[in-house]
């Protein structure tokens, strides 16, 4: 994650209004879709697939302008699109994970066990498996 948002969002308070999730034999899912609403009123709609080729861009919309990052799940090229306008991206970042991997390896070699993360802090964390718990459940 290279920037981090800051909020005080109740986990117990995201919705799943929709959700359509196919699980494979191996526990794994194939192809799934949700609509989550937070109790900011911000809503989300997701997907992923093994199945299906999705699209590879997260977009925002807000009541006046939309942002539309392409290739927003991996290091490569990317541009944003701020209504009709484009512009390049040409930093190359590590691998989102990396991050992760990379701060555990630290804090072994250190011999300390509590993470400090710079990018997603314990509740943030929490936070997402909560959504991904949820996620799982069909």
């Amino acid at each position: 994650m290279l920037a981090k948002l800051k909020s005080n969002i109740n986990k117990n308070k995201v919705i799943f209004k929709k959700k359509n999730i196919i699980m494979g034999e191996t526990d794994v899912d194939l192809d799934g879709y949700a609509e989550i609403e937070f109790e900011n009123y911000f809503k989300a709609k997701i997907g992923c697939s093994f199945q299906k080729d999705l699209d590879k861009f997260t977009k925002i919309e807000g009541s006046k302008k939309s942002i539309k990052l392409t290739n927003s799940w991996s290091n490569n090229q990317a541009q944003i699109m701020i209504n009709s306008k484009t512009y390049d991206i040409s930093n190359k970042f590590k691998n989102i994970l990396s991050y992760e991997i990379e701060g555990i390896s630290n804090m072994l070699e250190k011999g300390e066990y509590k993470i400090e993360n710079p990018y997603m802090d314990r509740f943030e964390t929490e936070f997402n498996i909560s959504i991904l718990e949820e996620w799982r459940i069909v």
